[in-house]
């Protein structure tokens, strides 16, 4: 081997068709859901046998969280590490996450995993409860911190903090699911970010002590 180097191509071509497995089976899902894709389906759309998606992934429900945490993992650390290290006013930090998050909604295959939540869970509650548990909650929790500041600095009232991060998260979780069920929504019918923004002021009218 030149230069007594290992060669490193194996590694990047078994890396390269992981990633091509995920990217079909974000497309699959999206289009099918998680019933109607079969592992079968993955394999052929990107040319290969089914024993060769087996050999990167176990089963269909390890590829599905391996294409969650593909699409939404380096969302939802950022949001949380946003919101962790805040510090100041809360009202811009909240116009900062619905912007976001709607950003984050628009990115390629993005719905797909909140798809399979709206239309599947009951047949597949392990799904949803790792969307739950490994998604929506570390989301949850850190927005909770931030009303515990933003009441223990006086800069709103009238509930607890896991009342107003409820009624913060719920408008925000409609939306994602709307956009999940019927597609990323006409803008000349729903302007999706005037909404966002105009539920933060509504919110913050309602709940803060400040302007």
């Amino acid at each position: 081997m030149p230069n007594g180097k290992l060669s490193t191509r194996p590694a990047v071509a078994a890396q390269d068709r992981a990633e091509r497995i995920l990217i079909e089976a974000t497309r699959l899902f999206t289009e099918n859901g998680y019933a109607g894709t079969r592992m079968s389906d993955i394999a052929s759309a990107i040319g290969v046998t089914k024993p060769i998606v087996y050999r990167y992934f176990d089963s269909k429900q390890v590829l599905f969280e391996a294409l969650v945490r593909r699409v939404l993992a380096d969302q939802i650390e950022g949001a949380c590490r946003l919101i962790d290290e805040h510090r100041g006013p809360s009202k811009p930090l909240l116009h900062q996450l619905v912007r976001d998050a709607r950003i984050a909604l628009s990115a390629p295959g993005a719905l797909a995993p909140w798809r399979i939540a709206v239309g599947e869970a009951d047949r597949f509650p392990d799904l949803a409860a790792f969307l739950r548990h490994g998604f929506i909650n570390p989301v949850e929790t850190s927005i909770q911190k931030l009303f515990e500041r933003s009441l223990a600095a006086k800069e709103t009232q009238g509930a607890d903090a896991a009342t107003l991060t409820r009624l913060f998260c719920a408008p925000v979780a409609a939306v994602a699911m709307m956009m999940a069920t019927f597609g990323d929504t006409d803008e000349a019918q729903f302007d999706v970010d005037a909404f966002l923004s105009a539920h933060v002021e509504g919110f913050w009218r309602g709940w803060a002590l400040t302007p």
